[in-house]
């Protein structure tokens, strides 16, 4: 398939989509792809919920804050989050 076929096909599958939010995602991904291409040193290895790039450096950084998160107890036990949804059912 050649890229302008590639291209029509795109358009042409958006075209189709109602869904703001859905529209709004797509949107987000492909301008995060656009921004990884210009600065390439910075390795996109994740997506945040919304469709947002998170680069390796970002990754590992989130990471770290979660690991220290957890040692200094930030955590709830199994047991505590079962007990909780047990009340609110």
């Amino acid at each position: 398939m050649s890229t302008l076929e590639i291209k029509n096909k795109i358009v042409s599958s958006l075209n189709a989509i109602e869904d703001s939010s859905v529209l709004e995602t797509v949107l987000n991904y492909v301008e995060n792809l656009k921004d990884s291409h210009k600065n390439s040193s910075e390795e996109i290895v994740a997506y945040s919920i919304d469709g947002k790039a998170i680069s390796k450096k970002e990754y590992i950084k989130r990471n770290e804050q979660a690991l220290n998160s957890y040692k200094r107890g930030n955590f709830k036990t199994q047991e505590e989050l079962l007990n909780k949804y047990k009340k609110s059912i």
